[in-house]
């Protein structure tokens, strides 16, 4: 009884210490400005990063802090930005149902369209090495899982 107690008593602490926090994450929420201009992504994007950089650093765990702090970093890098942008348009189906665009190019022998796997690898290996050019980290992954968390909460945010 007295540890549930305890555990309540916790939980309330951190939602009143971090109140402020969650109340500015949750109003950046509400004002996405959309895919179309990237430099207003990107600043709604940037404060609400750093708002859930703040949670986490909560945990124990303290590679989402890292991951956190490298998505920052990309976002505050014109070139790297500009590379991760890409990228979110580039998979954007524009039909809010999650799936990602394959784009049709025509094949030259008898004019039918194709979808090109190898144009979208390639685009995203080209973001990728723009990304790794201006963002130095000891692992590889941490660009990867950075841009993966800027994609997922522009995709998830956006619904």
């Amino acid at each position: 009884m007295f540890e549930r107690l305890k555990t309540m008593i916790a939980g309330v602490k951190y939602v009143w210490q971090y109140a402020p926090t969650l109340t500015s994450a949750l109003r950046r929420l509400a004002k996405y400005p959309g895919l179309d201009d990237s430099e207003q992504l990107r600043l709604w994007l940037r404060p609400l990063v750093l708002d859930f950089s703040v949670l986490t650093s909560l945990t124990k765990n303290t590679i989402d802090d890292v991951i956190s702090r490298t998505a920052i970093q990309i976002i505050d890098n014109a070139k790297a930005w500009t590379a991760v942008y890409s990228l979110a348009t580039l998979v954007n189906d524009n039909q809010n149902n999650g799936t990602v665009k394959v784009l049709p190019v025509e094949n030259s022998e008898n004019n039918e369209k194709i979808f090109d796997v190898d144009y979208l690898r390639n685009k995203v290996a080209e973001a990728y090495y723009d990304v790794t050019d201006e963002i130095r980290v000891e692992n590889p992954a941490l660009i990867i899982s950075a841009i993966g968390l800027i994609i997922q909460l522009i995709q998830l945010l956006r619904k």
